[in-house]
C-alpha cells in the first residue's frame, strides 16, 4: 500500500495542515509525520510520496533524493512562496525533485 511521508520538523504548522489534508484526500493511504532522521530507517516502497518540509544545505537534500529515488519513491519539497523562491531555491533543487508544493496551495 502506497503511502505519503511528511519530513518535517516537530513544530512544523504547515507539514501538519498537509498531514489533515492528505490524510481526508486520501483516507486509503497512510500519511506519517517523521523526522529527517527518521526517515532513513523507515521503509520504503516503490510508489511511496515523500514531502520535505524541511529545506536543508543542497548536500543533505541530494543525499535525501538519492536515497529514495534508489527505492522508487516520488520526492517533493515544500516551498514558502513559489514567485519569492523561484529564482534563488527552486532552481538549485529542481534537479533533484519530482514535484514541489508551495505555501498557496492552489499554486502547487
Amino acid at each position: 500500500m502506497m503511502q505519503f511521508l511528511i519530513v518535517s520538523q516537530k513544530d512544523c504548522s504547515h507539514a501538519k495542515r498537509y498531514k489533515d489534508i492528505f490524510n481526508i484526500a486520501f483516507p486509503e493511504f497512510k500519511t506519517k509525520l517523521l523526522s529527517t532522521y527518521e526517515i532513513y530507517s523507515h521503509n520504503i516502497n516503490p510508489g511511496d510520496i515523500v514531502l520535505c518540509f524541511k529545506l536543508d544545505y543542497f548536500c543533505k537534500i541530494k543525499k535525501l533524493s538519492d536515497y529514495l529515488h534508489k527505492r522508487n519513491a516520488k520526492f517533493g519539497l515544500f516551498f514558502g512562496d513559489s514567485l519569492q523562491y523561484y529564482e534563488q531555491v527552486y532552481k538549485q533543487y529542481c534537479c533533484l525533485i519530482d514535484f514541489c508544493f508551495t505555501h498557496w496551495l492552489g499554486e502547487s
